[in-house]
């Protein structure tokens, strides 16, 4: 019996040496005459920059694959890969034989269609004074007139032979559409490329219109106007720029929520120095982001419709602040009003947090 209530006197001793821990964490955080110790922030710290910085590349604006107007053997090629070639530079030659053969028996078809309309046109005029003079019947009129029709015509279908036959042989001559950067070379001396299907001789790209693209969220495209200077940091090369703004694209990439804002370089500007590749940052510059903050959203309650509360400490008691936003990511909005820089946001206990509870700020 002694043992049973030597047993007893135990638990009950360990159960409420258990409870009083919680009584006490209870009394913490639940009691609103407490103190509450909380971690907080500087609105200062999380202020934006007046620019928004984003990633890009530079891309070519023409990146072409050169393929051949007419078929033909490859008789010579006048650029290798890495070389830099002029708008109308050679790249490379065809055969020439059959060509000229071509553009040879198309000038001696013309010329003999040629004469063959200047003998017409001397037999009609003469026929038509005949005619005129009532020396001839209207049958034997209207024959030679449609016999000198059909000489012109012939004469004309001549013509567009030898301007086709000229066509053929200019176009075994394979040139750059624009000045450009040869990056692969596709054929070798004695290939046999095909005008159909097109067999892929060269690419190239322009060196003298690029682009830099930048991925940018769509809330965020509001901050961009066409037209206005970007400033662009090269690393790579150690070089920075500033350009305006060529094109932002409307369209939204559903996976990323983001668009693009494409920034058109003049690399004559450069002497060539940029190329397609190069990675760099740009900072564009607006008032539309002048004193806002940066802050997780996990801090703002009953967000919705792009506005929120946030607490912010006032002489060591909790104060409900109202805000407006805009996101930026799934992480991070961007605070566009309802925030001071001498502000200090409460980002614990939030929870627990009402409106007039003393807090004790910790500075994070």
């Amino acid at each position: 019996m002694k043992r049973i209530f030597a047993v007893l006197i135990l638990l009950t001793l360990v159960s409420f040496s258990c409870k009083k821990p919680d009584r006490a964490g209870s009394e913490n955080t639940d009691n609103p005459s407490e103190t509450l110790t909380v971690s907080a922030i500087r609105a200062k710290d999380i202020k934006s920059p007046d620019y928004i910085e984003y990633s890009g590349t530079i891309f070519s604006e023409q990146d072409v694959t050169v393929m051949p107007a007419v078929s033909g053997v490859i008789a010579k090629i006048y650029t290798e890969e890495g070389s830099f070639v002029k708008k109308g530079g050679l790249l490379a030659i065809l055969d020439q034989q059959e060509f000229e053969i071509g553009l040879s028996q198309a000038k001696n078809q013309y010329e003999s269609a040629r004469l063959a309309f200047e003998q017409s046109k001397i037999d009609f005029e003469r026929t038509q004074k005949l005619f005129e003079s009532k020396s001839i019947s209207e049958a034997q009129y209207e024959g030679m007139k449609l016999k000198h029709q059909i000489t012109e015509n012939q004469m004309k279908m001549a013509l567009d032979g030898l301007n086709m036959a000229k066509k053929r042989f200019d176009d075994s001559f394979i040139r750059a559409p624009f000045d450009c950067y040869v990056t692969h070379r596709l054929v070798s001396l004695g290939t046999r490329v095909n005008m159909m299907p097109p067999t892929p001789m060269f690419r190239i790209i322009d060196i003298n219109n690029l682009l830099f693209k930048l991925s940018v969220p769509a809330s965020e495209l509001s901050n961009f106007r066409e037209g206005e200077k970007v400033e662009i940091t090269l690393s790579d090369i150690s070089r920075k720029i500033e350009e305006p703004v060529y094109r932002i694209v409307k369209d939204v990439d559903p996976r990323s929520m983001s668009s693009q804002v494409i920034i058109r370089i003049d690399n004559k500007k450069y002497n060539h120095e940029l190329k397609p590749g190069l990675f760099g940052t740009a900072k564009i510059f607006s008032e539309s982001i002048r004193n806002t903050y940066i802050l997780d959203k996990k801090y703002i309650l009953s967000a919705e419709n792009s506005k929120g509360i946030v607490f912010v400490s006032n002489s060591n008691t909790a104060k409900a602040r109202e805000i407006s936003f805009k996101e930026l990511n799934s992480v991070s909005v961007r605070i566009i009003s309802g925030l001071s820089d001498d502000d200090i946001i409460i980002t614990s206990g939030l929870n627990v947090l009402k409106e007039g509870r003393s807090v004790k700020p910790v500075i994070k």
